[in-house]
Order: C-alpha cells, then structure tokens, then sequence
C-alpha cells in the first residue's frame, strides 16, 4: 500500500476552493463525523489520505479523487494494458472515446 496527500479534492471530506464555501462546510462536517467515530487521528488519514493498494499479480486498488479497481495485462514485449477491473470492450470503448473528444476539442478551442 502506497499512502500520500496530494492538492486534489476527496469526496469522503477534503474540499478544494472551487467547491466555495458550501462544499467546505460541508466536508467540515463529514471530517466532524469521522473525527467522532474514528478520532482525530485516524479521521485525518481517511479524509486527507490518497491510497494505492496493489493486490499482487495484477489487480490494483485506487483510493484517491474516486476508488477505482485496476487490472493489468501483459499485451506483448515491453507492453501492459490497463483495464478497470470487470469492464467490458464496448464499454471500454466508448469511455475511452468520450474521454478523448473531451481533452482534444477542449484544447482546440
């Protein structure tokens, strides 16, 4: 398991300044709950904590902005393709696709 803190958001309850005031107010009393149920320490190292866990072969946990499951593929000599645990090509697919037309007509404009 690998643990860090990074300048991102975290939906459990670390607000960035985009969120305004509502969505600080509002992690501040997820951060309160946990601190009620775990402790101060341990409440800061779920709200403040990222976390990747690799589950050895090839399965990787994500806790981070989101959690995200991870396989990994061998796909030829000096080659790995990265799947999200379970998904299926079609879907894949088009993840991917909306995932590229949003960075490239993004940029061109």
């Amino acid at each position: 398991v690998i643990e860090y803190s990074a300048p991102w958001a975290r939906p459990i309850a670390k607000a960035v300044p985009s969120w305004g005031e509502e969505g600080e107010a509002q992690a501040e009393a997820l951060r309160d709950g946990l601190t009620s149920r775990f402790g101060k320490e341990r409440a800061e190292r779920i709200a403040y904590t990222n976390r990747n866990m690799l589950i050895f072969p090839n399965f990787v946990i994500n806790d981070i902005m989101a959690i995200t499951f991870r396989t990994f593929e061998p796909a030829g000599p000096g080659r790995l393709r990265v799947r999200p645990a379970g998904a299926r090509r079609l879907w894949l697919f088009r993840r991917t696709d909306r995932h590229h037309r949003f960075f490239f007509f993004r940029r061109r404009q």
